[in-house]
């Protein structure tokens, strides 16, 4: 499980490098509200501007931006410092499907049988 867990880490580490280099700013926000909120089972997250930018890569004024045209289309609210998801499935549509190149590989990993599951149901 920890070998199939580190492929899959270095996997996303990838797929995330060649994201932001190719992706514009919106769709990475997108992406990186997604799996925040997968991550924390959550669709309120507490979240900066400044550490939304340190973690795309984009300057904080270009996150305010960003974060404003979801928030006119109605797929999140902000507000300092405080998101909430409003609309999943357009934000789903917004984001680069590397989020869902992503979200398939954890899901391949979960759900794959390990030995100790083996040896845990025999028992």
């Amino acid at each position: 499980m920890v070998y199939r867990y580190t492929e899959v880490l270095l996997a996303e580490t990838q797929r995330l490098a060649a994201c932001n280099a190719v992706h514009h700013g919106e769709s990475r926000l997108a992406r990186w509200l997604l799996q925040a909120a997968d991550r924390t089972g959550t669709d309120r997250l507490a979240l900066t501007q400044e550490f939304l930018g340190e973690m795309l890569a984009l300057r904080r004024t270009s996150v305010t931006l960003l974060a404003q045209a979801l928030q006119d289309r109605g797929i999140i609210r902000y507000s300092r410092g405080k998101i909430t998801l409003v609309d999943r499935e357009a934000l789903q549509a917004s984001a680069c499907d590397c989020y869902h190149v992503i979200q398939e590989l954890y899901r391949e990993l979960y759900s794959r049988p390990t030995a100790f599951t083996d040896v845990a149901q025999s028992i």
